[in-house]
């Protein structure tokens, strides 16, 4: 990579450089290959991942979300409609 920075000084990058040294380190998947969760750190996932029971196992409002949008609110109001419920859905980070 050709980097222009002042040797010895770290700062941003360009988004060229960081592609230029994205690509440059880019390696295609080879195959798949079963490993224990603790194994799979560094590791490209080759499928989607679904647990087997809901976590947590009951609804808990505080892990629901509700979103408002404040300018649509009227000063003064204490409860709001609910306009839509949506599936329960997993994801994994």
């Amino acid at each position: 990579m050709n980097d222009h920075r002042t040797p010895g000084k770290r700062g941003p990058l360009t988004v060229e450089q960081a592609l230029e040294i994205l690509l440059a380190n880019a390696r295609p998947v080879s195959g798949e290959e079963e490993v224990a969760l603790h194994q799979a750190l560094g590791r490209v996932l080759a499928r989607g991942i679904v647990s087997d029971h809901t976590v947590p196992p009951h609804d808990n409002s505080a892990m629901d979300g509700y979103a408002v949008r404040s300018t649509e609110v009227e000063p003064g109001v204490t409860a709001l409609r609910v306009a839509q419920r949506q599936q329960k859905w997993l994801c994994c980070i």
